[in-house]
């Protein structure tokens, strides 16, 4: 038995590419569109296995807590200034 607490995750936990679109409520060619661009940063997968695409959860929330929409601000921003 472990002693770390059950909240805590492993260090490098992956998610899968159908997850990634789950996640985000897209579909396979928007993630493909969202790699392309470069104007988003989205990571990288962070590895490859038999032509499936990987991604490091902690990339993807980080990625999260800097996005910054094509509005202007952040979401964590504008989270603040709405009061929630």
């Amino acid at each position: 038995m472990s002693d770390r607490p059950k909240t805590q995750r492993p260090p490098h936990e992956f998610i899968g590419g159908p997850a990634v679109c789950a996640r985000y409520g897209i579909t396979d060619m928007t993630l493909w569109r969202w790699l392309a661009d470069t104007t988003l940063n989205f990571p990288a997968p962070a590895m490859r296995i038999r032509g499936r695409r990987f991604w490091r959860l902690a990339d993807l929330e980080k990625w999260e807590a800097n996005f910054v929409p094509r509005g202007g601000q952040r979401k964590r921003d504008h989270a603040e200034q709405v009061g929630t």
